[in-house]
């Protein structure tokens, strides 16, 4: 544990409580010059800290730094092993190595920034450091390539519960795996992995979660601010970020420990925007012409439409047409009619 961890801990142990430096100084066994750093470095990570001459330090504000500790102590599943960075190009990619090296399942990695996230499709995922968490878990399942949909589907239930645990606010799922807060996407989820040669099973699987706490400094990018989103709005949730990952960690494994069973099929339902909705549907077709949005603004009038009548055991979206053809939908995306 460096020293900005080690005083951190100090301080949120004693809240209430001024902590001098000398008495970190001598507990640590560094220097004051070191402690003053160190407090200097928690302050440039957003955390208020009062300091009085000849008192010491004291937190005054709710404390939402990322680390092991902090998301360990929320855990539930002892076994869960935590890495986390401060960047990394992408959580999926470092895992992916260690999976392919023979790491055991369990291993979750996260990190404070991606410089080169991972989204769908080959999509960029915007990643950037103070406005999210990013974090990805090995998992080595017993399950066909074709039923990797659930692992995805799985993830996108328990961010939806763990940002209602945390706090209190109602998020949704757009089909397949969009976790959407007032209307604005505030998740990405994407799962990776690697088949057997010899028996064609997934060998690993990766599923990658990135959640949008809070809006960066500066904005979204012009290619996501119509559509982007944070979970917090100036809220003050004691660490909010390490409980994120904790709780969507908890209850995904509380799922995917029951996979066969599909216990995650009814949450999943009871948690969708789309059903007894008429959507658009984009097909493959439409899926490079742009955003969800902007297909559906450009597009509209020429877009296929029906009202979803029901989700099947396998996550196919069933579709009422507007001539009583039923279909069931295994690709694309759908957008909720607004008109």
């Amino acid at each position: 544990m460096s020293t900005k961890e080690q005083v951190l801990k100090y301080l949120q142990e004693n809240k209430e409580d001024y902590i001098s430096g000398g008495f970190l100084s001598e507990k640590l066994g560094v220097s004051r010059n070191a402690i003053w750093k160190a407090i200097n470095s928690i302050k440039k990570d957003g955390i208020m800290i009062d300091a009085i001459s000849n008192k010491g330090y004291r937190i005054v504000s709710s404390v939402d730094v990322i680390s092991k500790d902090a998301i360990k102590k929320y855990l539930n599943d002892g076994n869960i092993r935590v890495e986390v960075f401060d960047s990394l190009d992408s959580t999926n990619t470092y895992l992916k190595e260690k999976g392919a090296h023979g790491e055991s399942e369990g291993l979750l990695v996260v990190a404070k920034e991606q410089t080169k996230g991972k989204g769908r499709m080959n999509r960029a995922f915007s990643s950037p450091k103070n406005g999210g968490v990013y974090f990805s878990l090995l998992l080595r399942p017993s399950i066909n390539p074709n039923e990797a949909l659930f692992i995805t589907t799985i993830a996108a239930v328990a961010v939806v519960t763990a940002i209602k645990k945390v706090t209190s606010k109602e998020a949704k799922i757009k089909w397949v795996n969009d976790v959407l807060l007032d209307d604005k996407k505030v998740c990405g989820i994407l799962t990776e992995g690697s088949i057997s040669m010899e028996n064609g099973s997934l060998d690993y699987a990766v599923v990658g979660i990135g959640i949008n706490v809070r809006e960066p400094e500066g904005g979204y990018g012009d290619e996501i601010k119509k559509i982007a989103g944070p979970v917090i709005n100036g809220e003050d949730i004691e660490d909010v970020s390490s409980k994120l990952v904790a709780e969507t960690v908890n209850e995904f494994m509380k799922y995917y420990n029951k996979l066969p069973e599909k216990d995650f099929l009814k949450a999943y339902k009871d948690k969708s925007i789309v059903l007894g909705k008429e959507v658009y549907i984009i097909d493959s077709n439409h899926g490079s012409l742009g955003t969800t949005s902007e297909i559906v603004s450009k597009y509209g009038d020429s877009l296929e439409t029906g009202k979803v009548i029901d989700i099947d055991d396998n996550l196919g979206l069933v579709v009422k047409k507007k001539d009583g053809e039923l279909e069931t939908l295994r690709s694309g995306e759908v957008s909720v009619r607004t008109k």
